[in-house]
């Protein structure tokens, strides 16, 4: 099947990322970034650096992202019709 849908209609995301949300980890782009969210030395919440898995450009520059995420995205539309 195929289909055309409007840009401004289609949620693109990281798959693998999606893992931070489910397991309720922080979404690092570096381990001094990692390191630091432990400390409690960041002014970014948990909460926050999940919107990074919709930042496809960002993942694909972070180093560690490119370890630990496959090139796997979510494609994710509303309603066809």
């Amino acid at each position: 099947m195929t289909v055309e849908v409007p840009d401004n209609k289609v949620l693109l995301s990281n798959f693998d990322a999606w893992h931070c949300v489910l397991n309720d980890w922080f979404c690092s782009m570096t381990n001094e970034e990692d390191e630091l969210f432990v400390q409690g030395k960041l002014n970014i919440t948990k909460e926050q650096s999940w919107e990074r898995i919709f930042d496809i450009e960002k993942i694909r520059k972070s180093e560690l992202c490119k370890k630990l995420f496959a090139k796997w995205y979510s494609i994710s539309i509303g309603t066809i019709g």
